[in-house]
């Protein structure tokens, strides 16, 4: 996850290998294990004040999305989403660059989608995404279950 974490809140050229290396120790992971558990990510984001990241994860059975951590910070400078890929021996985190792409096919709309971090449902316009986020952001994370729907409406 640390690797991860430093290429999404910081810019780097990603062919450039030697460019990671400037990132090194960046954020402090003091008193947290490896692999990073989901159960970890408070006191990271508590250790790293700018940061603040979302974890979701394939859920193939509901062909959808399982939200696995909604960080309550999601106004730092760097807000991170990850998806966490898993199976029964090893677990590893990835960047989600633009996270309408990821999710973006749940719904109608042929431009553009928004995605609230905190449900994460998708919207048209970031007007309507921005005031849903108002009234979102004051609830816990929610469950999107759309096994049994073609697409999401708008």
């Amino acid at each position: 996850m640390g690797l991860t974490v430093s290429i999404a809140s910081t810019p780097v050229k990603p062919h450039h290998v030697s460019s990671y290396i400037n990132h090194q120790g960046t954020l402090n992971f003091e008193g947290i294990p490896f692999p990073v558990q989901l159960r970890d990510l408070p006191k990271f984001e508590a250790q790293n004040p700018k940061i603040s990241v979302n974890v979701i994860s394939p859920d193939p059975e509901n062909k959808s999305y399982t939200i696995d951590y909604v960080s309550p910070h999601r106004q730092r400078p760097h807000h991170i989403n990850l998806l966490l890929l898993h199976n029964t021996d090893t677990q590893h985190y990835v960047w989600i660059k633009d996270f309408s792409r990821l999710l973006g096919d749940r719904t109608q709309h042929e431009h553009a989608s928004f995605v609230c971090n905190g449900c994460p449902n998708v919207f048209s316009s970031q007007y309507v995404l921005d005031n849903h986020t108002i009234l979102c952001s004051q609830h816990n994370a929610q469950q999107i279950d759309d096994a049994n729907r073609e697409t999401m409406p708008n």
